[in-house]
């Protein structure tokens, strides 16, 4: 996981923001929410309340593309985080590392 967060960091770093996991359109939205719109009411968004509302509430201390970044990080490490515990129950601690290793390699890249 956190060869993961590192990645991630230095894609950001690079890349001078996140050019993966369509921003623009997460970006968008947590702008429109961060001025005072209510989403679902005064804008349309096709996902839950909860992939825009924490992006805006912590855009207002670091920045809207720093927020994203943290948000979208912080949400990637909780579904390997919420794998790993999986894994463990299905195939104990032992057996499940190289599941853990194919899977997440995979949780990298959607298509996979």
């Amino acid at each position: 996981m956190a060869a993961h967060a590192v990645l991630f960091g230095a894609l950001y770093y690079k890349a001078h923001g996140f050019t993966f996991g369509e921003p623009l359109y997460f970006e968008d939205a947590a702008y429109r929410a961060l001025t005072g719109r209510t989403v679902f009411v005064d804008f349309y968004f096709f996902y839950g309340p909860l992939m825009v509302t924490p992006t805006a509430w912590l855009a207002r201390i670091v920045g809207l593309f720093p927020a994203y970044g943290v948000y979208y990080v912080a949400t990637y490490l909780a579904g390997l985080y919420c794998l790993y515990v999986v894994l463990v129950a299905l195939a104990g601690r032992r057996a499940m590392t190289p599941w853990f290793l194919l899977f997440a390699i995979g949780f990298f890249n959607p298509i996979t």
